[in-house]
């Protein structure tokens, strides 16, 4: 067998332009088979003369399961993400990748086009594709930064893709006016990947912490309360429901619980649940993940069905009482 034949995970979702979270679905539902699975589960391997990419790609057409039509793809995806570009084939190459780490991506072509997205969108992560040379690129760059702010809302993070043109003193320049991270093209796959995952969990570190002003995290509808500077976290019943319990959570627990508040419906892997909470910790397996999130259940009741297990996937949070408790 030739080591061309073999795909990865992530390999399968560029080729076919979907999301890991559509992988898994066609998996679960058989319509595509792995050659062979690794670990717990989570690692599959795919031959290339396996995908059957008609049958796949008809299958897209086809009526959405039930998940996906509950929730749009936007509010399941892990991070919303806005592309700025005129080159079609930074386009091309970058947004495939986007996807197949779970995330909704929208792109657009011009500056009148950009500021409307950022306001319909609510991106989490720009990329800008800017030509640092040229003093409309700073313009463009100024009025992202303008249209982005709102004092109720965390800004959202600002990827910029530069031409080989640029200067080191373009980058800092940047930076100070706001960029989270800088890139000179031509694009390499997997720096352009480990860039974006590291600004992806720095935007969701910020998330980790109350809003400016508040000292708590709450639900929406009023039923948990969280105090992370106290790892104390008050649980009602119902909205109405003046009685509370009250329950002490580890550090984990809380990075956790953090997360999931501020992000209700948003489907996290165990992988970068535990990069984010645990932070790149050494030797520790997914199964880390599922005890904390059984621990943490327990100590949510009577609201530990608010924790959701997606099958391949990964842990949401819904922030809705089922319609009975209402």
């Amino acid at each position: 067998m030739q080591p061309d034949e073999l795909l990865t995970s992530s390999q399968v979702c560029q080729i076919l332009s979907i999301t890991r979270p559509t992988l898994y679905h066609w998996i679960k539902e058989r319509r595509l088979r792995p050659w062979k699975v690794i670990g717990e589960g989570s690692t599959h391997l795919f031959l290339r003369t396996g995908l059957e990419l008609k049958r796949l790609k008809k299958y897209s057409g086809e009526k959405a399961s039930p998940t996906a039509s509950a929730i749009g793809l936007a509010e399941r995806a892990i991070a919303n993400i806005l592309i700025y570009t005129h080159d079609r084939t930074v386009n091309d190459r970058i947004m495939p990748l986007l996807k197949a780490q779970g995330c909704h991506v929208v792109s657009v072509k011009t500056p009148l086009q950009l500021a409307h997205a950022i306001h319909r969108s609510s991106p989490e992560i720009m990329v800008l594709d800017l030509d640092l040379t040229q003093d409309a690129s700073w313009e463009i760059l100024a009025g992202v930064k303008e249209a982005a702010a709102d004092p109720g809302a965390l800004a959202p993070a600002i990827l910029i893709l530069s031409s080989s043109e640029s200067t080191p003193d373009d980058a800092a320049r940047a930076l100070k006016q706001g960029a989270w991270d800088f890139i000179r093209k031509p694009i390499v796959d997997t720096v352009f990947l480990a860039r974006f995952k590291w600004t992806l969990k720095r935007r969701l570190w910020t998330e980790m912490k109350p809003s400016q002003g508040e000292t708590t995290i709450e639900s929406h509808d009023n039923c948990l309360t969280l105090d992370p500077e106290r790892r104390l976290l008050e649980i009602r019943s119902g909205p109405n429901d003046k009685q509370s319990i009250v329950a002490h959570l580890t550090p984990k627990e809380l990075g956790l619980l953090s997360l999931f508040l501020q992000r209700p419906g948003r489907i996290f892997s165990k992988q970068l649940l535990l990069e984010i909470v645990w932070g790149y910790a050494a030797g520790i397996k997914s199964r880390t993940v599922d005890r904390h999130i059984e621990n943490l259940r327990i100590k949510l009741r009577p609201q530990q069905y608010r924790i959701e297990t997606h099958y391949g996937l990964g842990y949401s949070f819904t922030d809705n009482l089922p319609p009975k408790q209402v």
